[in-house]
């Protein structure tokens, strides 16, 4: 049995947009017949117990957890931060938790004993912590990336910002290419890109992917057909997640189709689940009182899931600056089964995979009138719906399982190289081949 070592800060029990890929990369991983231990934080005592797989190594900067005395000391941590960046030194409020673990390098890795190493961006102190361990160790690193660290970057404005980081941020960058045994991308953009900026880099796409397991309990409940209502869900957040993402769109168009056929109101209910911002409540206020939207807060996963498989259509919002954005809904939809309305270019990864597997349509975001066109349609004719044809056998590709099925082939091929050979391929072609899931 081999060992692999999973450096995430963002893991269970923390809930966030980031710590499901993770936690599925290392339910599957664990299927595959591999021995794995996650390194993560905690804001409690650090603890390594190798009877759970899990070493946790406190983060006394309370990023994720500002409340109490952890607020204060976050804010005065923060406070050093900004002042280092604006004096020209590069500093990170994870600067911290990256020293506790560095200080435990020996312990951890001589109870993980790994024969390969994966690393977890955001943030960029995993890229850190996993390459000081594979030059000190002499393991075998694959760079995880679930966003873009150059390449539309959710860290922008501070890369605009700060000169300091732009340049710290570009050298690991190029470090984590140049000697990372594989670079794992989120999705094809981004591995494109790995690929047409640092010739030699082996990249490929393993998409996050949709895990059956987490339907097994849901119980979504029955549509009745004296409702006669059609049902639209959007779950997750908007402008909260990405600033370029906006519900402005699919509410004036819906505004304009009520304007046409006031009757639809009585036919139509937007369901949203998820944080929303003030502006965005404002936004639906008036179809709030209505009775047109309704505004379910924020629900747990499991109830989340149970409102996607309710809907008639599910609506998908990106962002109109991003390409590379490719949330766990999107796999979360394809797993309802329920046709997509998705407000996307189609030269977003999400519109690559909508189309490969014939999931629903697909709108431009800022195109109002299609939009309204679109909904006007689907509602005139609700047989249209049948007229998505989804591809099961594509969407069976995007399951996890299948996904780490071919990480579990990129391992083993790493594995079966002898360390040197990987260390003298770096700089030069190698496979290129990105993989489409």
């Amino acid at each position: 049995m081999k060992n692999i070592l999973y450096i995430a800060y963002y893991y269970p029990p923390m809930q966030s947009g980031g710590t499901l890929r993770s936690e599925k990369f290392v339910k599957y991983l664990k299927r595959a017949g591999y021995r794995v231990f996650v390194l993560t934080a905690t804001y409690g005592k650090t603890r390594m117990d190798g009877r759970a797989g899990t070493i946790r190594v406190k983060d006394i900067s309370h990023n994720k957890n500002r409340r109490g005395l952890g607020k204060a000391k976050w804010f005065i941590l923060r406070i050093w931060t900004e002042t280092c960046q604006r004096c020209g030194h590069y500093h990170s409020i994870y600067h911290w938790w990256r020293q506790s673990v560095w200080r435990r390098r020996d312990e951890i890795m001589a109870l993980a004993e790994p024969d390969i190493i994966i690393a977890t961006y955001p943030p960029v102190e995993t890229l850190e912590i996993g390459l000081r361990l594979h030059e000190t160790f002499q393991v075998p690193l694959i760079a995880d990336f679930r966003d873009g660290l150059l390449f539309e970057s959710i860290e922008k404005r501070l890369l605009d910002r700060s000169k300091v980081v732009r340049e710290h941020y570009t050298g690991l960058e190029k470090r984590a290419a140049r000697e990372s045994a594989l670079v794992s991308t989120v999705s094809e953009p981004i591995t494109n890109y790995f690929l047409e900026h640092y010739p030699g880099c082996h990249a490929k796409t393993i998409y996050t992917g949709f895990d059956p397991d987490d339907v097994s309990e849901v119980k979504p409940r029955p549509i009745t057909a004296k409702d006669n209502i059609f049902q639209i869900v959007y779950t997750g957040r908007v402008s909260l997640s990405d600033s370029s993402s906006s519900l402005k769109s699919f509410v004036f168009a819906m505004q304009s189709l009520l304007r046409k056929r006031p009757e639809t109101a009585t036919r139509i209910r937007f369901r949203i689940a998820g944080e929303m911002s003030r502006k965005e409540r404002k936004l639906l206020q008036p179809f709030v009182r209505m009775g047109v939207v309704t505004l379910c807060g924020l629900l747990n996963r499991k109830d989340a899931l149970a409102l996607q498989q309710e809907a008639d259509l599910l609506l998908l919002i990106t962002s109109t600056t991003r390409t590379s954005v490719v949330t766990t809904k999107v796999f979360e939809y394809l797993l309802a089964g329920r046709p997509f309305l998705a407000l996307s270019k189609r030269n977003t990864a999400v519109a690559q995979i909508i189309l490969d597997t014939r999931s629903g349509w697909i709108v431009h975001p800022e195109n109002l009138e299609q939009i309204q066109a679109r909904l006007e349609a689907i509602l005139r004719n609700t047989d249209s719906m049948d007229a998505v044809n989804r591809d099961e056998a594509r969407i069976n590709r995007y399951s996890t399982k299948n996904q780490i099925t071919r990480l579990d082939g990129q391992i083993k091929k790493i594995l079966r190289e002898p360390f040197s050979a990987q260390c003298s391929s770096a700089g030069h072609p190698g496979d290129h081949s990105a993989g489409s899931g």
